[in-house]
């Protein structure tokens, strides 16, 4: 089943130094559904690539800086009477439905230092592939520290493909209801209960992206608690960024997620011959 197209418009937001320099450095990106009304940010906390650009930039000053932005970001969204749900923005209020006019009042506080590109348009049928894309394209791959591009979920669940495909497994995607909401899985089976996999990508560059992602998941199997009962199962991909704040992002993330309601099991990727092994008579139950 081919999946739905989701229309989007995006806008990154960027740092000056001063205003009257005019030199403006990619430092966060906003990503607006409008059928959905919802807006994510992502706001780096990278620090090299700005300083290297000023060097009389205080890192402290710039810390200060992102703090206060995305400390705005939530109080736009409780003065306008809008939820804030896992560090995403759900606009409910119809004031707030053009998006220049959200951009104008996410930056009110400080237009000296941060202003926002021309804002741009798109199409997907996968959100999360194309929001982890917007920010690797247009924030962090500029940063001077950048490591190679990280893996999203596409590619990993592309790897994974492949050993099921060596072990004659293969799967079909399912969508799972329950009264108010709905998710699409890549792959389900049976074995007297409904059973989900799907890819899920810790390989990012800050720790609080890793710990939103973990609060992503576990808000999506909370909102199906009401339906009928199911296990889930993810193959997992970990920071490949050897830093101790991202090493411990991961181990809380998955912590946090392998406590969630439904969840089977979290496999990690060089774990998954030993997974294949487990479910192997349950999804080919003549092999």
């Amino acid at each position: 089943m081919t999946a739905p197209v989701v229309h989007y418009q995006f806008a990154i937001l960027r740092y000056r130094f001063s205003a009257s320099i005019g030199e403006a450095l990619n430092v966060g990106v906003v990503m607006w559904l409008p059928l959905q009304r919802e807006l994510r940010f992502h706001v780096t906390a990278r620090l090299q690539r700005l300083t290297r650009a000023y060097p009389s930039l205080e890192g402290t000053a710039y810390v200060s800086l992102r703090r206060a932005v995305k400390r705005h970001f939530k109080e736009v969204a409780e003065r306008r009477g809008v939820q804030l749900v896992q560090r995403e923005l759900v606009i409910t209020d119809e004031v707030l439905s053009e998006f220049h006019g959200i951009l104008a009042q996410l930056t009110e506080p400080d237009p000296n230092h941060f202003c926002w590109s021309e804002p741009r348009g798109g199409s997907t049928p996968d959100v999360e592939t194309s929001w982890e894309s917007l920010i690797q394209h247009y924030v962090d791959r500029l940063q001077s520290d950048s490591p190679p591009a990280a893996r999203n979920e596409t590619a990993i669940w592309d790897g994974a493909v492949k050993s099921f495909f060596e072990h004659g497994i293969s799967f079909n995607e399912a969508t799972h209801r329950s009264p108010y909401y709905e998710r699409k899985f890549r792959a389900t089976w049976q074995n007297g209960m409904t059973q989900y996999l799907d890819a899920i990508s810790f390989d990012l560059a800050e720790a609080d992206r890793i710990e939103d992602k973990a609060n992503k998941w576990c808000g999506i199997l909370y909102n199906l608690r009401d339906s009928s009962d199911f296990r889930f199962s993810a193959v997992i991909a970990r920071p490949h960024r050897n830093k101790r704040a991202l090493t411990r992002a991961f181990d809380l993330a998955v912590g946090r997620l392998q406590a969630a309601d439904h969840v089977r099991r979290l496999v990690a990727e060089d774990q998954l011959e030993s997974f294949i092994d487990e479910i192997r008579d349950e999804v080919l139950p003549n092999g």
